[in-house]
């Protein structure tokens, strides 16, 4: 029995020593991706590699954002935008939900969520053909923008299909597709084994495990005033 516990004594001594001796280590990786900036904070006792993990999360976020960015004119959503046909198009899978779930949005928020706003987004100066953001716009400018939105000029088909009742309707996504990018980003992290994160793409957040405090993750609102 006393052997016994010797080695019990002994056990939990080297796993004290290994602990003390392997804190966590945080890495943070950060790029730029639809118009905005994304950080990777990672902790872990053991580093992962550093290049092989950059490189996975900016092929994530690449892919998406090949699809999802209305700022780069060889994404699938910019192309839609540009695009003045009424006829039914096909589009990625991805986009396809995005579009359904705005739908669903739409109608549980009575409207208020409404990603047809692009023509706004982009009179106010935060979109890709903005070109002022200090000017205010004009109530004739605003109305006129206004016309060029709402959801129910775009019809979501079956099989991947949607189409546009209105030619000059245009989409943004921002509000969701981050969001998205942000899930699939943690799925990738969760694949590596890492259980302490926090991802955060254009002020969205998603968080795991602990950060430095060791109780959860410590996140700032930045002060407007």
């Amino acid at each position: 029995m006393a052997r016994f516990f010797c080695f019990l004594l002994l056990a939990l001594f080297i796993g004290c020593v290994e602990r003390h001796e392997n804190p966590p280590t945080e890495l943070i990786l950060r790029g730029k991706a639809l118009g905005t900036t994304w950080t990777v904070k990672v902790r872990s006792p053991v580093p992962p590699d550093e290049e092989n993990l950059r490189t996975d999360i900016t092929a994530k976020i690449e892919e998406n954002e090949k699809i999802f960015s209305h700022w780069r004119p060889d994404s699938e959503l910019y192309q839609f935008n540009a695009s003045l046909s009424t006829n039914p198009v096909s589009v990625p899978a991805l986009l396809h939900q995005l579009l359904e779930h705005a739908h669903w949005m739409h109608g549980q928020s009575e409207g208020t969520f409404d990603p047809t706003i692009a023509p706004l987004v982009n009179l106010w100066g935060f979109g890709p053909v903005s070109t002022n953001r200090l000017a205010t716009p004009s109530p004739e400018e605003i109305s006129l923008a206004l016309q060029k939105t709402g959801l129910e000029e775009l019809e979501i088909l079956p099989k991947g299909m949607v189409r546009k009742k209105r030619p000059d309707l245009q989409i943004d996504l921002s509000a969701s597709a981050k969001g998205e990018i942000i899930d699939q980003v943690c799925s990738m992290l969760d694949r590596w084994g890492l259980n302490h994160y926090l991802v955060e793409i254009g002020g969205e957040l998603r968080a795991k495990g602990n950060g430095k405090s060791g109780d959860g993750w410590e996140v700032a609102l930045e002060n407007g005033s």
